[in-house]
């Protein structure tokens, strides 16, 4: 909060901070009511609040994927488990493009990163507008080569009471759950309405990260989510570019954040996606894809 540099976008139904570290979504304010649980720094041990995940989300297991016929090999930054977890981007500065009353757009430069000999231009822009935030992503390979790329982003949202009486309905038809032991996704299974809030479901004491896949969506491709608490109500919806969301119950080991916030992650591709090649997208030399996502905040009706 004291950081000069954050960049405040906005009015007084709805207000955000966007640091250009990481062009990190710091702090969303719903009237005088903050709606993201967030540290103001964007730390692996501290859970990646508001963070963009580029050139992957989650983790890479072992730090080590196969592409096209040759092996790389990553940098480990998950250092508990041996994994490479949330791209390269969320530490690093970003230029930014414009900044307004009520829109910023930032971009970066990947260019032959460690174990990623790729070169990826990406733009990521947030906007208030009619009480909805949104935050749209750009990416374009201006390398010479195929590239693989994945992007997901990571807010964790806040409500009032405790996070166990909190509602949540995610209509998905897969569901990858996280082995305890390494961190890793387990084969995608069915959802199953009693456990996976494909009806609506409080959260109870459950502690998980899963991947959701096979998302319900409308006519216009468009995939919902909604948590919900007593008094407020929060939807997020995605473009079809990402495919999957995962939901982490926020179980860190820093009491001031455990289980403070869900976290709801928009996501081109699921957990070890550079590894097993699910869902990954394979960006040809000049070519460019984009996707987008929003958060609207309201109070319950």
């Amino acid at each position: 909060m004291s950081d000069p540099r954050l960049l405040e976008i906005g009015d007084e139904e709805l207000s955000c901070l966007v640091s250009p570290t990481g062009a990190t979504l710091h702090r969303v304010r719903h009237g005088a009511v903050e709606v993201l649980s967030a540290p103001y720094a964007v730390e692996p041990s501290r859970g990646h609040h508001g963070a963009v995940l580029a050139p992957w989300p989650n983790r890479v297991a072992d730090a080590a994927y196969r592409f096209d016929g040759v092996q790389h090999r990553l940098p480990v930054n998950d250092h508990a488990f041996g994994h490479a977890i949330h791209g390269f981007v969320f530490d690093r500065e970003w230029h930014v493009e414009a900044h307004g009353e009520h829109a910023v757009r930032l971009s970066t430069d990947l260019a032959d990163e460690p174990g990623y000999p790729f070169e990826i231009h990406l733009e990521v822009a947030y906007r208030v507008e009619h009480g909805t935030l949104r935050c749209s992503a750009t990416w374009e390979n201006v390398g010479d080569t195929i590239a693989p790329f994945g992007i997901g982003f990571h807010p964790y949202l806040r409500l009032d009471g405790a996070l166990e009486t909190w509602t949540v309905h995610l209509p998905a038809g897969s569901v990858m759950d996280t082995d305890g032991s390494t961190k890793l996704p387990l084969d995608a299974r069915p959802t199953a309405p009693e456990v996976d809030f494909v009806d609506p479901a409080r959260i109870g004491a459950r502690s998980f990260s899963r991947a959701y896949g096979e998302l319900e969506r409308d006519e216009r491709g468009v995939a919902t989510v909604q948590v919900a608490s007593r008094t407020r109500r929060i939807t997020i919806t995605c473009s079809s570019a990402f495919r999957w969301v995962q939901l982490f119950t926020a179980d860190l080991p820093e009491p001031g954040l455990r289980r403070a916030g869900l976290a709801v992650e928009p996501q081109t591709c699921p957990p070890n996606a550079f590894a097993t090649g699910a869902d990954l997208v394979r960006l040809a030399p000049r070519e460019r894809g984009a996707g987008w996502w929003s958060l609207r905040p309201e109070l319950a009706p």
